[in-house]
């Protein structure tokens, strides 16, 4: 959580850079949705709607930042154009490729991932833990 300073050797002589803690993007992501969450419901406890959040959630808060359209665009105007670059066959296979992983899964792991209450179960253990 705390790391030493950095020292940097520049033209004016050494100096000392304190590196963050943690990725302020992703603070920043959960600061504004815990905000809007409150200000839509009235309460303070997200716990609830982080635990169902799909998990790519915070990828699509990407779209705002320019830099990282343009790297997704890769030199088309528009989503639509470059979604339309996608080869639907392709797509077919990996998701045939994948079914087939999952099938030749261990029974125990396959049973363990069909518990209705899963995300649940490893938050709680995960709060044990770490108390």
């Amino acid at each position: 959580m705390f790391a030493d300073p950095i020292i940097v050797t520049t033209a004016a002589g050494k100096m000392f850079v304190q590196p963050q803690r943690t990725n302020n993007i992703l603070e920043q992501f959960f600061r504004k949705l815990m905000r809007g969450y409150r200000k839509k419901n009235g309460f303070n406890s997200v716990e609830r709607v982080i635990e169902t959040m799909l998990p790519d959630t915070p990828l699509t808060m990407n779209l705002k930042n320019q830099e990282y359209m343009q790297i997704i665009l890769a030199g088309k105007e528009t989503l639509d154009e470059r979604f339309a670059e996608i080869d639907s066959k392709e797509v077919r296979l990996g998701l045939a490729q994948s079914r087939v992983e999952i099938s030749t899964m261990h029974p125990g792991i396959k049973k363990i991932i069909k518990t209705p209450n899963l995300p649940k179960a490893v938050v709680t253990l995960l709060k044990k833990a770490v108390s």
